[in-house]
């Protein structure tokens, strides 16, 4: 009972943790897409309805970054439970 209790746990949190990541991959794509039309911060937040201490981190690791994709940047991108993605953990150039 409790190892099944554990299993379905663990299964719902990586479950979560997915969307999570698919949600971040999909706004970094985006973000991708509105930097190379030559968009700034405010500008890229404003059109994808997101608070900009949200965009901030993921347009910073876009721009030092140019030509990577967002398979290849989100593995440097910190996930948090409640707010979603938040400063890259570091910073990589591709």
């Amino acid at each position: 009972m409790i190892h099944e209790e554990g299993r379905e746990e663990g299964l719902a949190q990586g479950v979560a943790q997915g969307i999570i990541q698919g949600q971040t991959e999909h706004l970094i794509q985006l973000i991708i897409k509105k930097a190379a039309k030559g968009k700034i911060l405010d500008q890229i937040a404003e059109e994808l309805e997101e608070d900009t201490f949200i965009i901030a981190p993921l347009c910073d690791l876009v721009m030092k970054n140019p030509g990577g994709t967002a398979s290849e940047l989100l593995p440097y991108v910190s996930h948090c439970d409640t707010a979603g993605p938040v400063a890259p953990q570091t910073q990589p150039v591709l």
